[in-house]
């Protein structure tokens, strides 16, 4: 490996749905080394009699498991410990102590749970730092939960909304209902979006997995040229291709998105419901977002 260790920062997310691990160049802000592995973290997250929730044992050594095959990658590549970070699925559990402990005897250093606004805040900032325009609305669906945050000037502006339905909840519902109407009711029953963020008239930022899947069908190859520069009727494109069981693209996206390919189609509705609500100018497909926005400022205050 090149390059002076001070300008080299690992960094392991561990989301609710994917555990990620990437390693930047901090002048670029861009990952040199990137792995991830789909865990689905939020479904080992158990509500109790009591209405507390826990983290069972199968989630705790799953998680490990990941985490110290991020290790190993790491000392084999040659590249510094890393800073980890924990999301929706790890907030409020009863058991966080002995979560946060079993991570910092893999990882060495303890992680951090972001507040939903801190990780809407790092996020925006990722987005920002990348954006091709000043002006723009955060739409970054998790695992566990989704964020919205506007910016004006390249700024944030106003309070961030953290609604607590992420792809894996969205899922669900639709396994259990087959109805695009009950996983869009539901998500937006979540919470309610004050009025303030209809009024913004502001290109809109997709990020998170979804998004990522969406701009990876787009640089395949296999996305028709026609919808290369029109992210709303693309997503439209999807929706009515997932939907025909018998559509020659379900083995194109199955290639492509992997283990993410079950969760795509009730994400897509949300976002399609999204865009729809809100009827930005444009829309765009950030391949940037919290670890960018935490690696942003923290390399800004150094």
């Amino acid at each position: 490996m090149n390059g002076d260790w001070k300008m080299i920062f690992s960094l392991i997310d561990i989301g609710s749905n994917t555990v990620k691990l990437a390693v930047y160049d901090t002048p670029s802000l861009r990952p040199v080394y990137f792995i991830s592995k789909q865990i689905g973290l939020a479904d080992y997250v158990m509500i109790q009699d009591d209405h507390t929730c826990i983290m069972t044992e199968e989630g705790m050594l799953s998680l490990k498991s990941t985490l110290s095959s991020f290790m190993t990658s790491l000392s084999n590549q040659g590249y510094p410990p890393p800073k980890a970070f924990c999301t929706e699925a790890c907030r409020n559990l009863e058991n966080e102590s002995a979560l946060l402990s079993m991570v910092e005897s893999v990882l060495g250093d303890k992680p951090r749970i972001l507040t939903p606004a801190l990780e809407a805040f790092y996020t925006v900032h990722g987005i920002i730092a990348h954006a091709p325009t000043v002006d723009g609305l955060m739409i970054d669906m998790g695992g566990a939960s989704t964020e919205l945050y506007a910016f004006l000037n390249k700024k944030p502006i106003g309070t961030p909304i953290s609604i607590p339905c992420g792809c894996r909840k969205l899922y669900h519902i639709y396994q259990q209902t087959s109805s695009r109407e009950q996983v869009v009711d539901a998500f937006f029953h979540s919470c309610d979006i004050p009025a303030s963020f209809f009024s913004f008239n502001v290109p809109v930022y997709l990020s998170g997995g979804t998004a990522k899947a969406i701009k990876k069908f787009m640089d395949s190859g296999h996305c028709p040229p026609a919808l290369l520069t029109n992210v709303s009727v693309l997503i439209s494109y999807m929706i009515q291709a997932l939907c025909e069981k018998e559509n020659p693209m379900h083995a194109i996206f199955v290639s492509l998105w992997k283990d993410r390919y079950p969760l795509m189609l009730s994400s897509l509705f949300v976002f399609s419901s999204l865009i729809e609500t809100f009827r930005p100018k444009q829309v765009f497909l950030s391949d940037s977002g919290t670890r960018e926005g935490y690696l942003f400022i923290h390399f800004m205050d150094q």
